[in-house]
């Protein structure tokens, strides 16, 4: 049965249609205080569900309205909130995650996929004929602009088992790329199914060494540091011209 556009998004948000840029915050059960820290950079927010495990804010700034969803956790919940994000009239989504990294990019480094290599399940299933995916061309310039000391990286998005099990092929594949995460590819795949634009900011927390992902113990990089930094991207690109 064919259901009418916006009926998903007004299911979850409370409205068939949700503002046209959308920000997308990668980790379950996203601190509460963090997420304050967020809201107290627009001029207006309003919560529009508590779908756990994400939460989801319209907001605003400059006369922009944004999306801002928290909690987005794995290959799932990324392409539900992807699809759902959509059908709500979304034009553009930014997915802001953590990655681990080999060891020429530093933990704390704020990085702009330029390629995305999928490995995991759920794009492969969709279309397994191919693994390499782009984010949006547009999108992506305007990211470059607005954040220009960000390092341009090879990513590759790994199914979330392969990660934390140790599958020695997935481990593999993961060192020859700059960075890796667990949600990217699943984004900006379907997003452009459903004809919007997305694109994706990783902050390096963890130095991929020895086919495993570890934080230095003699680093001082903390969590507060971690959401920081992510704090001051998401400030810069929604004072942008996105």
């Amino acid at each position: 049965m064919k259901t009418q556009k916006g009926h998903f998004s007004r299911l979850i948000f409370g409205t068939n249609k949700l503002p046209e840029n959308a920000i997308l915050f990668a980790g379950i059960l996203y601190p509460k205080e963090k997420i304050q820290h967020i809201l107290a950079l627009f001029e207006h927010a309003e919560k529009l569900s508590d779908f756990q495990p994400v939460l989801s804010y319209r907001v605003r700034i400059k006369k922009a309205e944004w999306l801002l969803c928290f909690g987005v956790y794995g290959g799932t919940s990324a392409l539900e909130i992807t699809n759902i994000l959509g059908d709500g009239g979304v034009k553009s989504i930014v997915f802001v995650g953590w990655a681990g990294a080999r060891k020429t990019v530093p933990v704390g480094a704020v990085c702009l996929p330029i390629t995305i290599c999928s490995l995991d399940g759920i794009v492969r299933l969709d279309s397994s004929h191919s693994t390499n995916i782009a984010p949006s061309v547009n999108l992506l310039k305007k990211l470059k602009k607005t954040l220009p000391n960000a390092r341009h990286v090879s990513n590759v998005t790994l199914p979330g088992l392969g990660n934390l099990h140790g599958i020695a092929k997935v481990e593999r594949a993961s060192l020859r790329h700059d960075t890796v995460d667990t949600e990217l590819s699943v984004v900006v795949h379907f997003a452009r199914k459903s004809k919007v634009s997305a694109a994706g900011v990783l902050i390096v927390t963890d130095s991929i060494k020895e086919h495993k992902e570890t934080i230095n113990p003699n680093s001082t990089f903390t969590q507060i540091d971690r959401y920081n930094i992510l704090e001051d991207a998401v400030k810069t690109i929604v004072n942008s011209d996105i």
